[in-house]
């Protein structure tokens, strides 16, 4: 069942990557959101191989591979949400600052692999705002897609504080995974059917249709 579950999270990640690409190549114009979702989509694929070859061959440096992946994975996607928000004016990212916390941990726990975890959880802690800064600020249907991005934030969290507790949640993950198709999926279709909402500062002649 869960190599079933692998092949099926692996398949989903990769189109994750897919549709992230197409949405960087939209907006190519836009090289600093071009390189956001890019980066968003190959982050999310290597954080999930990372992570699943250190579940199978305990390689501490895969670990660290997989938490510095997801934590480049949520702060691309913060900065390009905060970019179509508000482009050109972009306000400071304070989101980002939930990371302050990580070093914390590690002073009050004295676990480098406790550190790492918790690594991945404020990493899914910034998807979740980040999702809901799109849900509250965004215009029209893109508020649909922040709800599910706050959705896979939430349901990110609980897979980490299970598998913490020694539950296998395998399904959540795939689950997770699903929507977050479904919503890149979403934001692709919106990119070209709707690209005023899309980014804030659109131009047709900059940007092209």
């Amino acid at each position: 069942m869960i190599d079933v579950m692998f092949v099926a999270n692996l398949l989903l990640s990769l189109a994750v990557l897919i549709i992230c690409a197409e949405i960087a190549r939209r907006w190519k114009r836009r090289r600093m959101l071009s390189l956001e979702f890019f980066m968003v989509g190959a982050n999310h694929l290597l954080s999930f191989v990372f992570f699943n070859y250190w579940f199978f061959y305990e390689s501490e440096l895969a670990l660290v591979l997989s938490a510095v992946s997801s934590a480049l994975l949520a702060s691309f996607l913060s900065a390009a949400i905060v970019r179509m928000l508000y482009s050109p004016r972009m306000p400071m990212n304070w989101i980002l600052a939930a990371y302050v916390f990580v070093p914390a941990v590690h002073l009050m726990t004295s676990d480098f692999q406790l550190t790492l975890f918790h690594l991945m959880l404020v990493s899914a802690l910034v998807i979740l705002c980040s999702f809901a800064l799109l849900a509250m600020a965004g215009r029209s249907g893109m508020r649909r897609y922040g709800a599910i991005g706050i959705l896979t934030g939430l349901m990110a969290i609980r897979y980490l504080y299970g598998f913490l507790s020694g539950e296998k949640l395998q399904l959540l993950w795939t689950a997770m995974n699903f929507l977050v198709v479904i919503m890149y999926y979403g934001l692709l279709r919106a990119s070209y059917s709707r690209p005023r909402d899309f980014i804030a500062d659109y131009n047709a002649k900059r940007d092209g249709r």
